[in-house]
């Protein structure tokens, strides 16, 4: 799939490299696996004037990697270059560059490498403040991403310009990508939102509707979606993922409020509020719903939702079958999805209305509605003076 959209992405990018020019600059980019970081910083690298250096922090041995870094930047640079022995010589061997822009992409791996890397980094950035250079600070795990950058006690906290979240395309984003029917590009969305590698599966397998994306792209053992998510999320989630899988798969068969996902999963309700508002603050997988009348102290009227529309789909109907899936009972699984889709994406559409309204409707607060009795209405936009259901 060629690179699309991200125009205001771009820009901002190339701000940040001017702002470089007068000091160095250090940026943050966070992002969930698959939305297109890595493939945004390099279009940024191409269209870039200056020298830039894209640098992968995998999880290897540290004089693996220090190894690896010299032979870029000697290819880079066009220049002889000693091998690095460690983090102190390398850090301080970029610090004195000029006019060029440093990726590390997967940049929380140092947790793993060496967590001794940060605090390396930030007394050569922090000694050189003249230096012309942009580091982009490229992650996907946004909880140890946030902790790096973000907290307190952390050595590079307070040092980046921005810290900045790459969302997911919405449906205009994405419009290029999709069938040019609404009838047809609509749900394609609904099922797999805005994830650019996604599409691009569903491209290169030559996928027109959500049927033909289902028997390619899940439908088989060794599927390029069917454990995606689990191995992505696994990561992310490190030893609480068995407990976070089991609240998302809570989630995605309606269960929303805060008793009905604990009587689902059985964790106790005093266990389950700081799961849910790891779930909802630091990964941000999760967002918590008020009926639009109420205000947000009415925490027991509250309930959540999986923010992407194929981790929802993925927990609701892959995870919650897994035995079934291991099977390889894929003409049960298809049937329950055949019987159960239309539910499913009918609760998507009506998230993405609500988005559509809020657009048309900037200056009113948009939602849906509920009560204890049952009856709910999907859509109510309120103004001052107005409201539209």
């Amino acid at each position: 799939m060629k690179f699309i959209g991200r125009d205001d992405e771009l820009r901002q990018l190339e701000k940040f490299e001017t702002l470089s020019s007068s000091g160095a600059a250090m940026v943050g980019i966070l992002g969930r696996r698959r939305v297109g970081k890595t493939t945004l910083v390099k279009e940024f690298m191409k269209v870039s004037k200056r020298n830039s250096v894209y640098l992968f922090v995998d999880e290897k041995r540290e004089e693996l990697l220090l190894a690896e870094f010299t032979e870029i930047l000697k290819a880079s640079f066009n220049t002889t270059l000693p091998a690095f022995r460690d983090w102190d010589t390398f850090f301080s061997y970029l610090m004195e560059l000029d006019d060029v822009n440093i990726v590390f992409d997967e940049f929380q791996n140092f947790t793993v490498v060496n967590s001794s890397v940060f605090s390396i980094f930030q007394k050569h950035y922090d000694a050189h403040p003249d230096a012309h250079i942009l580091f982009l600070l490229v992650g996907s795990y946004m909880g140890m991403m946030k902790k790096i950058l973000g907290e307190e006690r952390s050595p590079l906290f307070g040092r980046t310009a921005s810290i900045w979240k790459i969302r997911p395309f919405t449906l205009k984003d994405l419009t290029p990508a999709l069938p040019d029917k609404p009838e047809e590009a609509i749900p394609i969305y609904l099922l797999y939102g805005g994830i650019p590698r996604y599409h691009e599966l569903m491209e290169r397998f030559n996928c027109t509707n959500i049927k033909d994306s289902l028997r390619e792209l899940l439908y088989w053992d060794g599927a390029p979606l069917l454990y995606e998510p689990q191995m992505l999320l696994s990561q992310e989630f490190r030893g609480k993922w068995r407990t976070m899988f089991s609240i998302l798969e809570a989630i995605s068969m309606g269960r929303c409020s805060h008793k009905e996902i604990s009587d689902y999963t059985g964790i106790p309700q005093t266990n389950l509020s700081k799961y849910l508002e790891e779930l909802a603050e630091d990964y941000e997988m999760i967002t918590k719903e008020f009926p639009v009348t109420e205000g947000h102290k009415r925490t027991k009227m509250g309930r959540y939702r999986i923010r992407e529309h194929f981790i929802s789909f993925w927990f609701r109907f892959i995870y919650k079958n897994r035995t079934m899936v291991e099977r390889g009972g894929w003409k049960t699984i298809s049937s329950i999805v055949e019987r159960d889709m239309d539910s499913h994406l009918g609760k998507k559409f009506e998230e993405l209305a609500r988005e559509i309204v809020s657009e048309a409707y900037p200056d009113m607060k948009v939602g849906s509605w509920w009560n204890r009795q049952g009856e709910e209405i999907d859509i109510i936009a309120r103004g001052k003076n107005k409201v539209i259901y």
